[in-house]
């Protein structure tokens, strides 16, 4: 119960440090990525696609949200890393951009 708490804090306070700013840079499309039924999410508001897609790293990593309370895997997280868990939607009609200002979402969750 009480490591559970903790896990869902810890979750809380990453997705707290990556969600902001969404504007994308002149010239790109707005960021959003595809949901998992076919429908696009985020186009609307962003941080709905923001917790969908930690959610999805969850998965791909096997972990149960505990991973964003290990102080190493956010230290060891990659650029690349950053670009899989926000990888646009490519099958609107009108293909996302990319989620801006990733580099600093990347320092936000090092610290």
């Amino acid at each position: 119960e009480e490591r559970l708490r903790l896990i869902n804090i810890a979750r809380i306070i990453a997705y707290n440090v990556m969600n902001f700013s969404f504007f994308p840079d002149n010239g790109n499309r707005p960021w959003f990525i595809d949901g998992e039924n076919g429908e696009t999410v985020g186009e609307d508001d962003e941080s709905f696609a923001i917790v969908d897609c930690m959610k999805r790293y969850e998965k791909s990593i096997g972990s149960q949200g505990e991973c964003w309370a290990d102080t190493l895997f956010l230290e060891t997280m990659s650029m690349e890393n950053m670009e899989e868990m926000f990888r646009p939607s490519s099958r609107a009609a009108d293909p996302a951009g990319s989620l801006p200002l990733l580099d600093l979402r990347l320092k936000a969750l090092h610290s």
